[in-house]
């Protein structure tokens, strides 16, 4: 994943879950310093959520959710 920097930010956090909003945590990174992260191996064939925390100082502010879905591998014929 990868996201635009705001300006003032020196700290991020990424929080994946499957499904929606409220769905079971699929991956947490925090205290990243640049503004973009990899997941571990999630679950082929599920939808994902995510969102950015980008932090400075102890300030916070999140973005909106987004939504990816991991497709199953199909074998060529």
């Amino acid at each position: 994943m990868d996201w635009s920097d705001d300006a003032c930010a020196t700290r991020w956090t990424v929080i994946v879950r499957q499904k929606d909003s409220k769905g079971r945590l699929a991956d947490k990174q925090t205290d990243l310093t640049v503004s973009q992260a990899t997941t571990k191996k999630l679950k082929l064939d599920k939808t994902y959520v995510w969102r950015v925390l980008a932090c400075r100082d102890g300030e916070c502010v999140r973005s909106r959710w987004f939504t990816f879905h991991l497709a199953k591998a199909v074998a060529p014929q």
